[in-house]
């Protein structure tokens, strides 16, 4: 409870003063630094949880989960192969999609783009929507065109228009960000040839008990004025204070 409220040091002090520990417990204190950023404690807990040689005590799938999150958030490419393999080959543990969801990150993240897909075209499962988005956003990021071109191909063969649309857009992000301005036009165009459509984000959030939900672009609201003015002056304040927005995104201003 602890961990999961960002309380990570008394969850750490209340798990040290435990007298059994489970390994839900392990768990627990392994995924709650991962989730917070701490990618060296996580690792430590779970490297201490290894070292115990306590049969009534070993790694489950959720464990391996948070370390390889860990990796994912630290960095830690090395080390993230390391115990992806260990899962398998130590413990005899198959990987799930979340599993090779943290590896795709963690190589796309750092570059390592032909491996990331290589390793999702290994998988015996079809890659879900946060697989491919982490190839896309590293493609975006290191502006591997052919590569994502390539994964466009299958996207294209595979999901029906309304599962592309969010893929086409981060593939337009992509092309953006390496200034292909042609293709862009290109993947506008293909998204209207096939009808494809992406949903508007949406959030919620709830004051004094009521719901309000916001979609991207929405006027309709009531207050719509008074929200847009302390919208800008929100972003006005940030931009004083150094933050800029990502601005290459192929769609800004383009109308569906």
């Amino acid at each position: 409870m602890y961990a999961s409220c960002g309380e990570i040091d008394a969850a750490f002090e209340i798990f040290k003063g435990m007298d059994q520990r489970t390994t839900v417990s392990w768990t627990s204190m392994i995924t709650g630094f991962a989730k917070h950023g701490y990618g060296d404690e996580a690792l430590s807990v779970f490297q201490w949880m290894e070292s115990l040689e306590d049969d009534n005590v070993r790694p489950d799938e959720i464990t391996f989960l948070g370390v390889l999150c860990a990796c994912s958030h630290s960095g830690y490419v090395n080390e993230g192969r390391h115990y992806f393999q260990s899962m398998i080959e130590t413990w005899g543990i198959e990987p799930k999609i979340e599993h090779f969801g943290c590896m795709v990150d963690l190589l796309s993240r750092a570059g390592l783009l032909d491996e990331a897909y290589e390793l999702v075209k290994s998988m015996p499962m079809k890659p879900n929507d946060a697989i491919w988005g982490a190839i896309l956003g590293g493609c975006r990021i290191y502006k591997s065109v052919k590569l994502a071109s390539d994964v466009a191909d299958w996207l294209t063969e595979e999901l029906d228009p309304y599962e592309a649309a969010g893929y086409f857009v981060l593939l337009s992000n992509v092309y953006a960000a390496a200034k292909k301005w042609q293709d862009v036009v290109a993947i506008r165009q293909k998204m209207l040839d096939i009808k494809a459509r992406k949903s508007p984000g949406r959030s919620w959030i709830q004051i004094e008990g009521n719901i309000f939900e916001f979609l991207a672009g929405d006027r309709s609201h009531e207050s719509v004025s008074l929200i847009y003015d302390v919208l800008d002056e929100i972003t006005r304040e940030a931009r004083f204070q150094g933050y800029n927005t990502y601005s290459a995104n192929a769609f800004t201003g383009v109308k569906d």
